[in-house]
């Protein structure tokens, strides 16, 4: 038998080593903690050959849901009608669209020969059936609530309307297509405010991916998971928290885009209007849908699925742009990490190109990043040994069905 002449000790402590590089090499290689990355991902994607044989999928099974209700506002109707302009005619997903009658042929225009429902049952947000049937009338508890707005002087009262109905809306389309989507994603009129690079938007593949990753680490069904993108670590005031203290007024949750399986987005529409009423009865501003929404989302974080765009667990360094790299911006960074290969890259080389004739040094090219469980931010940033007590499902209400649907 053939034997190499080393010692025991130094046989022992190679291997040793060895082992240990192998187990850094199998995390190197596997996808980053809570997401599905591909190795391609860490070593710069796929050929360039591979690249030109890749087809982006369409949208199937993908039902994007929004609203316009035109009102006096900051911005002037020609910005509203162009962000309806970028949005209706290049996004290829199907549509349900929650308008007045007259905005209906000005859509349609634009939307051409791409799948739209319009639902005109509403003349203003006002109407949908959880304010409608409120006891209050409605022109006074608008008015309150605007006396209690802290950031008054920057909103109009029926900025509040809308931002109530975004769930109502979203189950409301849910419900009447049921059986035909997968996915159904609540999308803010004013998601693409310049020209870009999506239309086969958001990629199938990808929620699939990223729900399915996430859910993974909390033993939940993707079928519940309901997805809001977030802003930045949630603040330690967050640990003590409960549902008497009323609506967090944070920047912590994304208001412009949420959604999930059918199913999941009912769920949230109850949850948000068991707390909205729950609030609102206890004399909380329940105006703003931030701060309603990142309660509800500290109270049942099990059930919520997130991207991070500054995540300093994922950012590449320093540089110009934040979080992954030269991405236009954390706010959107969710419709690139949404969309299909082809349409990253080409918005990957936007930003980057754009970035360079702006003189940046250095510049990172946008990159994907993990998709989080949401419970899995707060454990790693309020589960500390200062707050040992933090416990993610202190909620005592039970869910509504709020009228309507």
């Amino acid at each position: 038998m053939l034997t190499l002449g080393f010692p025991r000790q130094r046989v022992l402590v190679a291997a040793v080593a060895l082992l240990a590089c192998v187990s850094t090499l199998s995390l190197w290689l596997r996808p980053m903690e809570g997401s599905s990355l591909h190795l391609s991902w860490h070593t710069g994607g796929p050929s360039a050959h591979e690249e030109n044989t890749i087809v982006d999928p369409e949208p199937n099974g993908i039902l994007l849901v929004t609203a316009y209700f035109p009102f006096q506002s900051k911005n002037s109707s020609e910005d509203h009608d162009e962000w309806m302009r970028q949005f209706l005619t290049n996004i290829r997903a199907d549509v349900y669209m929650f308008c007045p009658p007259d905005v209906v042929d000005r859509a349609r225009g634009m939307r051409a020969e791409l799948s739209i429902t319009f639902n005109t049952r509403y003349k203003t947000a006002r109407d949908i059936e959880p304010l409608a049937k409120m006891s209050v009338p409605r022109q006074t508890f608008f008015e309150e609530l605007h006396d209690k707005d802290p950031e008054r002087e920057l909103h109009n009262e029926n900025l509040y309307a809308i931002w109530a109905a975004k769930p109502f809306f979203t189950a409301y389309a849910a419900n009447a297509t049921m059986s035909r989507y997968k996915y159904v994603f609540w999308m803010d009129m004013s998601t693409f405010r310049s020209q870009h690079a999506f239309r086969k938007w958001p990629s199938v593949n990808s929620v699939d991916m990223f729900w399915e990753a996430a859910a993974e680490q909390e033993s939940t069904s993707p079928s519940d998971l309901v997805f809001i993108p977030v802003q930045w670590k949630p603040p330690m005031q967050m640990a003590s928290w409960k549902e008497l203290d009323g609506p967090l007024d944070i920047d912590f949750s994304i208001g412009s885009m949420f959604g999930g399986t059918p199913k999941a987005v009912m769920w949230f529409n109850q949850l948000y209007w068991t707390y909205w009423f729950y609030w609102l009865d206890l004399g909380y501003f329940v105006g703003k849908d931030q701060s309603v929404w990142n309660s509800i989302m500290y109270l049942y974080s099990e059930r919520f699925v997130t991207v991070w765009a500054n995540d300093p667990q994922t950012q590449p360094g320093k540089n110009s742009g934040q979080g992954p790299g030269e991405c236009g911006g954390w706010w959107s960074y969710y419709v690139y990490w949404l969309a299909p290969f082809r349409e990253r890259r080409e918005t990957e080389a936007f930003f980057f190109n754009r970035a360079i004739s702006e003189g940046t040094k250095s510049p990172l090219r946008c990159r994907r990043i993990r998709s989080l469980p949401l419970q899995s931010i707060f454990r790693r940033h309020l589960w500390t040994w200062m707050h040992p007590w933090w416990n993610p499902s202190r909620r005592t209400l039970k869910l509504i069905r709020p009228p309507g649907i």
